[in-house]
């Protein structure tokens, strides 16, 4: 029975940890090229304002590294976040309006620094917009 469950635990550990190659990997993904895009959160932006006729639309990112310590403990966590997407489609202003933990929160701040969009648009002229992301956090097995 004990060696039952240290196999099933050690296998979760190899094949789910952050610091495994697999889930390290996939959480550096860059959107761009290949299979990265697939890995990149959903990003929709339907929260933008001012309203405009073509929202921003991202080019560039990584996915949120889940926080080791969480990730252990099987703690499942939500941070939602505001920032502006300048004319140029980079982001300002980075703001958590709410989180479940720091360690959430700074996860999700340090990926939407490095996110870049194709700005938003009115007609042919670039439009900076605020835009709110939330990102859910789960553990699964």
């Amino acid at each position: 029975m004990s060696h039952r469950i240290s196999i099933v635990c050690l296998s979760i550990w190899l094949f789910a940890s952050p610091a495994s190659t697999s889930a390290a990997e996939k959480n550096d993904k860059q959107v761009g090229s290949g299979k990265a895009g697939r890995l990149l959160p959903r990003v929709e932006l339907k929260q933008c304002k001012p309203a405009t006729e073509r929202g921003p639309k991202i080019r560039r990112g990584r996915l949120p590294r889940y926080p080791a310590a969480e990730y252990y403990n099987g703690k499942p966590g939500e941070v939602v976040i505001r920032f502006d997407v300048t004319e140029e489609g980079q982001t300002d202003n980075i703001e958590i309006v709410r989180s479940t933990s720091k360690s959430f929160m700074i996860q999700a701040g340090a990926a939407v620094e490095d996110w870049r969009f194709r700005p938003a648009r009115n007609g042919r002229e670039k439009v900076r917009v605020t835009c709110t992301q939330r990102y859910a956090f789960e553990v699964q097995y």
